[in-house]
């Protein structure tokens, strides 16, 4: 669904991004970027279709994932406020490779990818400051590749549920984003849903979280790190 928003008091992750850009270009930039209000478990594009436009979240969670042949999902990252899904299928003048959806309710803005490429070439910081942030992608999906192979299930547990807090959350706030299913929530972190709920019940047991239907509490911040180490 369209929504009324203005590019100029979106998040501080994109805010920083886009921040070089000249009066022209950011004119040119709000002009062409249409935002939408996304209910949870809507998808925003499909795998293989062609990248038209890269999307800017302004709130909530997305996840993407690819389907394989016999139907199974494989869940290849997630996505949160102010980071971009479609980057890299809108750059290479390619497909998505995969299926973006919305974990929960979102804002989500899409760029045309016409008019995103354009400001990349004619603006070497904005395309410096993509470069980093496609780095820091790559090195974090590395890391969750050797933690699927390596690390127990319940130091996996722990550091997804420390990466969806908000950076400035108290030790009794609510983890932000973990407000899915335990099925999703599972494929997300590379076990089974029978094997992510012991581990989360054994946490709840230690007075480390709170769990509930809908929400998982941090209730120990200090000792959830700690086993995230």
């Amino acid at each position: 669904m369209p929504v009324s928003l203005q590019c100029q008091v979106c998040t501080g992750a994109a805010r920083e991004l886009f921040s070089s850009l000249l009066p022209e270009q950011r004119a040119r930039f709000a002009r062409a970027a249409v935002p939408h209000a996304y209910r949870a478990h809507e998808t925003i594009f499909h795998e293989g279709t062609p990248a038209l436009a890269v999307y800017c979240l302004r709130s909530g969670t997305i996840k993407l994932f690819r389907r394989l042949k016999h139907g199974e999902e494989v869940v290849v990252g997630t996505r949160g406020a102010g980071d971009l899904a479609g980057l890299r299928g809108v750059l290479a003048g390619m497909p998505y490779a995969s299926t973006a959806m919305t974990l929960e309710p979102a804002i989500v803005c899409a760029i045309p990818g016409e008019i995103f490429v354009g400001l990349v070439r004619e603006n070497p910081m904005l395309g410096y400051r993509i470069l980093v942030r496609l780095a820091r992608e790559s090195r974090l999906l590395e890391g969750q590749l050797v933690e699927r192979n390596h690390d127990r299930v319940a130091k996996r547990t722990a550091r997804f549920l420390a990466r969806h807090l908000p950076e400035d959350a108290p030790s009794t706030s609510a983890c932000a984003g973990i407000s899915t299913s335990r099925e999703e929530m599972a494929q997300l972190i590379g076990t089974s849903p029978e094997t992510l709920s012991r581990v989360l019940h054994g946490l709840a047991d230690e007075g480390i979280l709170e769990l509930d239907r809908k929400e998982i509490r941090v209730l120990d911040l200090e000792a959830l790190l700690r086993r995230a180490d």
